[in-house]
């Protein structure tokens, strides 16, 4: 059985690289994920609710927000 997974497209900041990447539903909702653009190397976070990075739980969706 296939676990459910997401696709996210995103350019990079950076380097203005396009790319895409799959995470799982519960990486997503439950743990910590970073995806590493393909054009430099730089790593973005994606979701942190581990609270590795942060003192609080994050997505991009709050990331987003917040940023506009």
């Amino acid at each position: 059985i296939d676990k459910p997974t997401y696709n996210i497209t995103l350019t990079c900041k950076v380097c203005k690289n396009r790319s895409s990447h799959f995470m799982s539903h519960q990486a997503y909702h439950q743990g910590t994920v970073l995806v590493k653009c393909p054009g430099c190397n730089n790593r973005h976070l994606i979701a942190d609710h581990l609270k590795i990075f942060s003192d609080t739980r994050i997505t991009v969706e709050d990331i987003i927000a917040k940023d506009g």
